[in-house]
């Protein structure tokens, strides 16, 4: 099976187009080129609302119609979205004919576009654009209009309705308790659940009054083409995208998504639900990237954002039943797998959406408004014939039990290095945005708990009697041995069709309270500590020769010895007659100062030497003479020289913060107590070229300094990178 595709759009000849691996023709346009087989239709508007939009966004609905289409058309390996598969990322290479090619092939345009698609879905993009010829088809090609009651409406918020929980909340929010004018703009893959979305509509009308709601329904079809990929990572850019231009008809310059914030970050709960396998519909970063590329295209802000950000499930639904609209839970559908429901059965009961669903009805207390014949498989008490999803549900037990235990961010961060995405996208500073998410999963993992609790004591007797088949959900509870959780694996550098990615395979960064890692193409996170700081400043800038552990602190610490500060004073016996250095007295070319230097003053020195160096006034040999005095004292700094009573001490602090910080990565785990594959492998790289050549074994054999320097000697090849 071929990952990389080439998407040819708009009836473009394929002459002297380069194709990569498999060629796809995409038409949207009638009398182009090959037959139309992309349809696309925005229905439901009123005619006199159309105002006139900028053709860019044509341009824009066009391009996430035909990504839509080629995401589907792509196969990642089956319709099991939650097994892994080798072709999972996909490489696309797209060529379409725009109405204003300039604009598209800016770098600051075609740079979002791609961002966006490439972390939205986990895949790869290129696109090319030209000049679409001739007349492109206007936007009225793609409207279904309906003038019942001609009316102009004065539309205030735009809003996407799946007619999930979120979105109903959201929807509810708007309309019902605020009393807006709302755009609901639906996108419908399939017509299975459409009466039962009617209906929803028709509830929320009936609550909302007259002319407060305008539902919008976007269609696309692929004729003759069928479609091999079920996951739809791409589906919220075309859902984004015409919301976006129907807002801009009515000049409201802002849509708005709805959704909890455990879906909308995501966390993986296992292995199996890693990567573009884990839905980034509402990502914080991925609506960023929408908001900034919709504005570049207005040429002024355009808003895009998540109301729900900080709620959980269970309080969206509250929400619901506080407002007054319980009996339209009843009505709405979460489930990821519409190809295994039906109208009987819109639920699943497999997917992690549909177990947050219900344990989000036990924490809002809702359970009588979500009966449970709408669920194919009972979530709780019936069998999970798949391994992936027993995998699924007793990892989304885990994940629960290990957050309710962390005890700060710093616990999150490492054991979820996914969270560092969202925080820079929160408009808020880091360290409150992470403590908000913490917040936010730890009361999520405490509805998930409670709610295990209130099922395990409403089953106790069934489980007692051993009633209850043995791979359902609750068995996991009690022995969750049945069931091997895999950890989260830690990313790896990607490659589509054997071509690694461009990720270094060595790579060390702090970011807020840990270091993210990167070594031999196993990517984690370590905690935050003095043994990392020490550590990463040796394998970021290896030592020509061992150095002592109290100019390892200097560096460390920030001292530059070369920025120049304080003052010197040379005495008449051409002695230096200063402080002590902190431990590192220092020799020249082989030679003993007497007496010591203070920090301060050797800064001095030094910026005084720097200076003649450079400065051509002078006379030859004096610039000579001085460039050799500034490398001598660096190089004999750097050594260390003798060891007084305070550099005994600097040696004995990092010889045991870097020990501790090697045994703790080398005996890391994971989940289930599992070994982090990645930290192990970066304390067995510390021990062998850090340590040792350090230390050195048994009488210091091996060691490459003096008793209290360190050095780093990286094996051939390897070059951290920050």
């Amino acid at each position: 099976m071929n990952s990389e595709h080439t998407i040819l759009c708009g009836g473009l000849n394929p002459a002297g187009i380069p194709a990569f691996g498999r060629v796809m023709p995409l038409n949207l346009w009638p009398g182009h080129g090959d037959k139309t087989c992309v349809k696309l239709k925005i229905e439901d508007l009123h005619e006199r609302i159309c105002q006139s939009v900028p053709r860019q966004f044509h341009d824009l609905i066009e391009i996430a119609a035909y990504v839509y289409c080629a995401d589907q058309l792509a196969s990642r390996g089956g319709k099991d979205v939650d097994t892994f598969g080798s072709h999972w990322r996909r490489r696309f290479h797209y060529h379409i004919p725009v109405r204003e090619p300039d604009l598209w092939r800016t770098p600051a345009v075609s740079t979002a576009l791609r961002e966006l698609l490439d972390f939205l879905s986990d895949d790869f993009y290129d696109f090319t654009f030209y000049p679409a010829k001739g007349v492109a088809p206007g936007i009225s090609g793609y409207l279904g209009l309906d003038e019942k009651g001609a009316m102009k409406f004065d539309a205030e918020r735009v809003m996407l309705f799946s007619g999930g929980l979120d979105s109903l909340a959201g929807a509810i929010d708007e309309a019902v308790s605020q009393r807006r004018r709302v755009v609901l703009v639906n996108h419908r893959s399939t017509e299975k659940f459409s009466v039962r979305h009617q209906a929803l509509l028709d509830q929320l009308a009936e609550k909302a009054g007259p002319g407060v709601l305008m539902p919008m329904r976007v269609r696309i079809s692929k004729a003759g083409l069928d479609g091999k990929d079920y996951s739809q990572r791409a589906r919220s850019f075309l859902f984004g995208s015409v919301a976006a231009t129907v807002a801009m008809m009515l000049g409201v310059k802002a849509i708005r998504f709805y959704e909890n914030g455990v879906v909308s970050l995501n966390l993986p709960v296992c292995a199996q639900v890693v990567g573009s396998r884990a839905t980034r519909t509402t990502h914080p970063r991925v609506l960023a990237a929408m908001r900034h590329l919709f504005s570049l295209l207005a040429g002024q802000d355009f808003m895009v954002d998540n109301p729900f950000w900080k709620e959980t499930k269970g309080e969206v639904i509250r929400r619901i039943i506080t407002s007054g609209c319980a009996p339209m839970i009843k009505t709405s559908r979460s489930c990821a797998h519409t190809w295994e429901t039906s109208n009987e059965n819109p639920h699943c009961g497999l997917c992690s959406q549909c177990i947050d669903r219900r344990f989000g009805m036990l924490a809002a207390e809702a359970e009588e408004h979500d009966p449970l014949d709408g669920y194919k498989v009972d979530v709780f008490t019936e069998s999970r014939d798949k391994d992936a999803d027993k995998i699924m549900g007793a990892s989304f037990l885990e994940r629960a039990n290990q957050v309710a235990e962390m005890k700060d961010t710093n616990d999150f961060l490492m054991a979820f290095p996914e969270v560092r995405r969202a925080l820079p996208h929160l408009g808020l500073d880091a360290g409150r945005g992470a403590d908000l998410l913490l917040a936010l999963y730890r009361r999520h993992a405490d509805e998930v708990n409670k709610g295990v609790d209130v099922m395990l004591a409403r089953h106790a007797a069934a489980l007692r009697k051993r009633k209850l088949p043995g791979d359902c959900l609750l068995w996991t509870v009690h022995a969750p041995n049945s069931v091997h959780v895999l950890p989260t694996p830690e990313p790896t550098a990607a490659s589509v069709n054997g071509e690694e990615s461009k990720l270094p395979r060595y790579f060390i960064r702090k970011e807020l309270g840990v270091w993210r890692i990167r070594v031999d193409g196993k990517e984690t996170v370590a905690q935050d500590c003095r043994g990392m700081e020490l550590v990463a400043w040796l394998l970021m800038n290896p030592p020509d020769e061992a150095i002592h552990a109290s100019v390892l602190e200097n560096h460390v610490n920030g001292d530059s010895l070369a920025d120049g500060a304080g003052a010197i004073d040379f005495g008449d016996d051409g002695n230096i007659h200063t402080a002590d250095v902190g431990g590192a007295i220092v020799e020249i070319a082989g030679k003993k100062l007497k007496g010591n230097i203070s920090l301060p003053a050797l800064k001095q020195k030094l910026a005084d030497l720097i200076k003649a160096k450079n400065d051509k006034s002078l006379p030859l040999d004096e610039r000579e003479q001085a460039e050799e005095e500034y490398l001598s004292l660096l190089k004999a700094y750097d050594r260390g020289g003798k060891v007084s009573g305070q550099a005994e001490q600097a040696v004995d602090r990092v010889r045991k913060a870097i020990r501790n910080l090697i045994n703790e990565l080398k005996d890391a785990k994971r989940q289930q107590g599992l070994v982090n594959v990645a930290l192990a492998a970066f304390g067995e790289h510390l021990e062998q070229n850090l340590w040792l050549p350090s230390m050195g074994g048994k009488n210091r054999a091996g060691a490459s300094g003096k008793p209290g320097c360190f050095i780093y000697e990286p094996p051939a090849g390897v070059r951290w990178k920050d």
